[in-house]
């Protein structure tokens, strides 16, 4: 009988004492390298924003981010794709250390004008294989996502890679504002 696809929940925040790691990543933070005097500039797919976050699109004409000081701000005024997405990505010690008895957590506060489908993805690559774990996202202030590794497959032996990503489906003359955002890992309660 096959596992059932781990569900990702809303739920309230854990405490702090609660998880293994906690990390914070600054979305700007290379964002400000590259436009030291300015507070916005048009992103190209596959910029690195940060140490830990990448931004990717599939249009021709590049989204405009826009550096605020709770977070970042992109807007699709000349973007013509069908899709933004930050990945957020885990550090090769938070990858060798990530088991299955962990679950994984992403929150942030996203706000979306005028509104648009936005997603949560965990993705796994262990050995050859790549899993993804999708789900829409309802409740954007805040958002909370949380992704169970009990039931994956997830070999932690073979790990390679793990992120998640934010992805927005956004009509043109949209605007998503992303608060802190703050990855965690925690175990799973144990009965």
């Amino acid at each position: 009988m096959p596992k059932p696809p781990p569900m990702p929940e809303t739920t309230v925040p854990l405490p702090a004492t609660a998880a293994d790691w906690k990390v914070a990543p600054d979305a700007c933070d290379l964002f400000k390298r590259y436009h030291p005097r300015h507070s916005s500039g048009l992103v190209a797919n596959g910029t690195k924003l940060s140490d830990l976050v990448t931004l990717h699109h599939d249009g021709k004409q590049d989204p405009e981010a826009l550096q605020t000081e709770t977070g970042l701000s992109l807007t699709t005024s000349s973007f013509d794709g069908s899709f933004l997405s930050l990945a957020f990505g885990l550090t090769p010690m938070m990858i060798a250390t990530t088991r299955p008895h962990h679950l994984i957590r992403l929150s942030t506060e996203i706000m979306l004008e005028p509104p648009c489908p936005a997603f949560g993805r965990l993705t796994l690559e262990s050995g050859p294989n790549r899993e993804e774990y999708p789900f829409e996202i309802f409740e954007t202030a805040p958002a909370l996502l949380e992704w169970d590794l009990h039931f994956t497959s997830f070999d932690p032996l073979q790990a390679r890679d793990i992120w998640v990503d934010l992805i927005f489906n956004p009509g043109p003359d949209t605007r998503i504002d992303l608060g802190e955002v703050i990855l965690l890992r925690h175990p799973r309660a144990r009965f």
